[in-house]
Formats: C-alpha cells, sequence, structure tokens
C-alpha cells in the first residue's frame, strides 16, 4: 500500500509542475484535493482500486508435437478443422503494455496465412475450385429463382 500511496503523491507532484502547467485543466478531480494524508489517499485506494487484467497464454501452442497443446503454430485449434484462435490466449508469452496492437498484427498475420493457403490450394486444385464455384453460381441463381 505505501507504493500506492507514494504513486499518488507523485503523480500528484507531476501534475502540478511548470511543464504540464500549459496542459492541465482546472483542478485535481480524483481522488479530490482534501485526501491528502496518507490514510485518506491509502482509504481512496482501497475504495477504487480493481484489477483490470487481460487472461493471456492460456491455450498452450504445439512445442514440437507437445500432447497438452490447444493450438499449433498458425493458431490452428488441434483436433478442430478450420478453426483458429486469435487472441492473446494462444500466446506463449505476453509482450508487455496493452495487448490490442499484438493481437491485432497476429490477426494480421493469421489472414494471410489463410489467403495463402487458399491460394495454394486453388492452384493445387484449380480445376474442382472452377466446378465448384460454377456449381454455387448455378445453386444461387436458383435459390433467387424460387
Amino acid at each position: 500500500m505505501e507504493v500506492a500511496v507514494q504513486s499518488v503523491k507523485q503523480a500528484r507532484m507531476i501534475m502540478q509542475s511548470k511543464t504540464m502547467a500549459p496542459i492541465v485543466v482546472g483542478e485535481e478531480y480524483l481522488p479530490c484535493p482534501s485526501v491528502q494524508s496518507d490514510e485518506q489517499i491509502a482509504k481512496y485506494i482501497k475504495e477504487i482500486f480493481f484489477m483490470n487484467w487481460h487472461a493471456a497464454c492460456t491455450c498452450k501452442t504445439d512445442m514440437v508435437n507437445d500432447t497438452l497443446a490447444v493450438v499449433d503454430s498458425k493458431a490452428r485449434v488441434i483436433g478442430v478443422k478450420n478453426l483458429r484462435v486469435a487472441d492473446v490466449s494462444a500466446f506463449t508469452l505476453l509482450p508487455p503494455g496493452h495487448p490490442t496492437s499484438t493481437v491485432y498484427g497476429l490477426v494480421e498475420k493469421i489472414s494471410a496465412d489463410i489467403i495463402e493457403e487458399r491460394e495454394r490450394l486453388r492452384s493445387l486444385y484449380a480445376e474442382c475450385f472452377e466446378q465448384v464455384t460454377r456449381y454455387n453460381v448455378i445453386l444461387d441463381i436458383s435459390i433467387i429463382i424460387y
């Protein structure tokens, strides 16, 4: 608690500095100017404190055929077709800071992998894809007619 109390005091000192004066508008809002003693600050911290955490690294990633792994290195859920996990649960380590931008990067990478795999399969089985596409168009047209 001592560290938290000192952190509030340090933040106040920073916000009251000459450097911050041009951008600070109005008086202190929280915890409020009347909260001054260590005991008052500690009481305030206890009243407003909550944990803001991100559940992460909960899905074990495949490390050379690990039988306990949930996802592989391409974020595919092991044992389930066509399902990937693209969030911090699949991270092996949580990066410093807020994980949102890292998740965006992961999603971009997984999306690129999916597109690349689809294009690879399309080039290998071009004739099959063409027939399926033709069939889907006919099916779509027949649904519109009915």
